[in-house]
Parts: C-alpha cells; sequence; structure tokens
C-alpha cells in the first residue's frame, strides 16, 4: 500500500516483520520517499541492508530516521562488495567521519588484509563499521610486522584487541617477550589472525609459551619458525662447507641463547666475528626465530657482496628511507631477487625453506660458488 503522511508511514512500518515486507514496503512507497528507481523487493541486492534496517527498527521514528538508517546501510554494503582495489577510497568517500589515514600509509600487504578483513566482517551501523576498521588495521599490522617489532605494535593496539593477557605480556623478561612475539608470528598465515577473538588465543598462548621459555631451551625453541629445527627431519645437521668453516672460536660466546653444542654455532660464531650478523639485542641471536625477507637478504648480501650504496630498486613496497633500502637494492641489481611481484619484494613477510634456497642458489651463482653435497664441497676444496 501506497502511504502520503508520515504517521501513516510509520504506523505501516511498524506492521513490517521480514526483509521481504521490507522491500516491498519500499517499492510502494519509493515516490513518498523520493528514492531512485529501482527493484527494491531483489533480496539478492538489498537483502543485507534490510536486515540493518530492520535491525535499527527501534530508534526509527520519523520518516527522517528511515531515510537516514536506508542510507547508511547502503553505504555500509558499499564497504562489503567493494573489494580490495580502492578500497580504503571508497571507504573514505562512504565515511569521511571514519579516520583512515593509518591505512593510507601502510605498505600494500598490510592494506589488502586490512580491506580482506573489513569485507568479511559483521557490522550493521557506521559505530560499528569504525570499531572494526581499528580492530582489522591493528590485525593487519601485526600480521606484517616482523616479530622483533610486535612489541610496540602491541603496545599500542592491547586495549583495542581486548586483550587480557596484555599485563602478563608486559611483565615478560626481554627474551621471553622476544620468544612469544616468534610464537605470534608464526601463526601469520593461520586464519585466528584474521578475527579479534582469534588472536586473542593466538596472543594467551604466546604469552603462556613465554613465561615458559628460558634462554637456551631448545625444547621451548622447537616448532615456531618456518626456518628453525622445527623445520627440518629428526636427526639433520647443517653443515657448513669446508672453505667456509669458522676458525676455532669456541671460546667466545656471543649470545646467551646459542651455545657450543648448537649444530649452527660455528657458522654464527664466525658470521658474528666478521661483523655480518648482529643478533638481536639483549645478548641474544634468537636461532630458532622466522626471518623476514629482507632480513635474510641483509644477511647475504653482508656475507657474500658488499651493500652499493648507489644501487636503486623497482619495488614500491621498499621505502627509500628503510633500513634494508640498500640491502634490497643490492641484491635486485646483481639478480639475486626478482621480488613476490613486478612491484613488490614482499617486505616484512617470512622467509620459506623454498624462498632461502632459491635466494642462497642465486647468490652462489653471482659469486661464483659451485653448490652440492658436503662430500663435493669438500672434494672441490
Amino acid at each position: 500500500l501506497v502511504y502520503y503522511s508520515s504517521e501513516d508511514f510509520m504506523t505501516a512500518f511498524a506492521a513490517v516483520k521480514t526483509q521481504q515486507q521490507l522491500g516491498q514496503f519500499i517499492m510502494d512507497n519509493k515516490a513518498l520517499l523520493e528514492l531512485e528507481d529501482d527493484d527494491y523487493t531483489n533480496q539478492e541486492k538489498y537483502g543485507r541492508i534490510y536486515s540493518g534496517v530492520l535491525k535499527s527498527k527501534d530508534t526509527i521514528k520519523t520518516i527522517a530516521d528511515f531515510l537516514a538508517v536506508f542510507t547508511e546501510n547502503k553505504k555500509l554494503e558499499q564497504i562489503r562488495t567493494a573489494g580490495n582495489e580502492n578500497f580504503v577510497e571508497v571507504l573514505q568517500t562512504a565515511f569521511p567521519e571514519i579516520d583512515v589515514s593509518m591505512v593510507e600509509a601502510a605498505s600494500d600487504n598490510i592494506k589488502k588484509s586490512f580491506a580482506a578483513m573489513v569485507t568479511a566482517a559483521e557490522f550493521h551501523t557506521a559505530a560499528e563499521l569504525a570499531s572494526c576498521v581499528e580492530t582489522c588495521y591493528a590485525l593487519s599490522k601485526i600480521k606484517y610486522t616482523p616479530w622483533s617489532g610486535l612489541t610496540s605494535v602491541l603496545e599500542q593496539y592491547h586495549t583495542c584487541l581486548e586483550l587480557a593477557d596484555y599485563q602478563d605480556y608486559a611483565a615478560l623478561t626481554p627474551a621471553q617477550k622476544s620468544y612469544a612475539n616468534q610464537m605470534i608470528a608464526a601463526n601469520r598465515t593461520s586464519s585466528q589472525m584474521n578475527t579479534k577473538e582469534g588472536f586473542k588465543e593466538i596472543f594467551a598462548d604466546a604469552v603462556e609459551k613465554g613465561k615458559n621459555y628460558t634462554s637456551g631451551n631448545s625444547a621451548g625453541n622447537s616448532g615456531g619458525s618456518s626456518l628453525g629445527s622445527g623445520g627440518r627431519g629428526s636427526g639433520s645437521t647443517l653443515s657448513v662447507p669446508p672453505n667456509m668453516t669458522a676458525p676455532n672460536t669456541v671460546d667466545v660466546k656471543y649470545y646467551s641463547d646459542v651455545n657450543p653444542s648448537h649444530e649452527a654455532w660455528n657458522a654464527i660464531t664466525y658470521m658474528t666475528k666478521t661483523g655480518k650478523i648482529q643478533g638481536v639485542g639483549n645478548g641474544q641471536f634468537l636461532p630458532e626465530a622466522s626471518i623476514t625477507r629482507e632480513e635474510f637478504v641483509k644477511i647475504l648480501v653482508e656475507a657474500l657482496f658488499a651493500a652499493d650504496t648507489s644501487a636503486t630498486t623497482s619495488f614500491q613496497d621498499v621505502a627509500a628511507d628503510s633500513w634494508y633500502y640498500k640491502y634490497v637494492a643490492t641484491a635486485q641489481k646483481l639478480g639475486v631477487v626478482n621480488g613476490i611481484s613486478e612491484t613488490a619484494f614482499g617486505s616484512g613477510t617470512y622467509m620459506t625453506r623454498e624462498e632461502l634456497a632459491t635466494l642462497v642458489y642465486r647468490a652462489a651463482t653471482v659469486k661464483g660458488i659451485t653448490l652440492g653435497t658436503e662430500e663435493s664441497s669438500a672434494a672441490a676444496a
């Protein structure tokens, strides 16, 4: 039925109970509401919009209220269906009152993660969307921050994420906190990282493991790294080729968590002694930690080449003022790295064993080093 007064309209609206009824109601009264011509009974297009209107029904007292709620829910649907490309611009245009400046300044990986999280989230009002924006940005920031930088990110966003265990985390020793950060980073690809409730579980588990961690405790270090002992077969060892064997430096202990019994003791000690690596601070090396692409490229360039300060890179996710710019630029110039796409290096993402092997092979080829088995290396030497 068509209604011609606000009072009659609101009386009739009070009787609307379902999305289908609401669609027909709007279709009948689109002239009164001054809506554009469209099929408002199309539930595929308007279903979630009507669901949002009905959820806010108690707040609607006038036709103006109805139009405001209807318009807001149309804009919310725009956000849900925006897709990753230009998502931030769509969000900013639809809801200029929501601050997205931090997302605009973020890396492409964070932007894509943020867009995917927001579009998959549940929100029915602009206020809920604003809260969702903050939460999804915090989760995306955590997801693409190397473990060594997580402490400051968690300090900034623990209230937003409602992390009940944060005070326990803050009370951890530097070594325990570093280990807890590694446990969080190890879950970067988990679907739990995409929701507040899921991350709460990851965080609580990481804090508990951090509490139980002691430097040099190999049991506490297993399974948390894509490149550490948890990723190798039982009983396997790492060996240094004869022409790169470290000098006898067993009397020098650079790191509290790397003991002479560790399988990589010689290599780590040699690289530290020659100034190629420096550990992570606080007297730690964290041998079982995951490593980001930029961290590994720095080690590779320092070990086999020298950073070329005149080199430039075309990767858009490598800022000119970043600490790793010269190393990535050098590696790209040498043909050691190609990036994860034509325009992206993959800054902040963790190395897989396949990627590590590929970069080592390319670097060895450029350097003129022949790789092979331990036996063939010994023969070549």
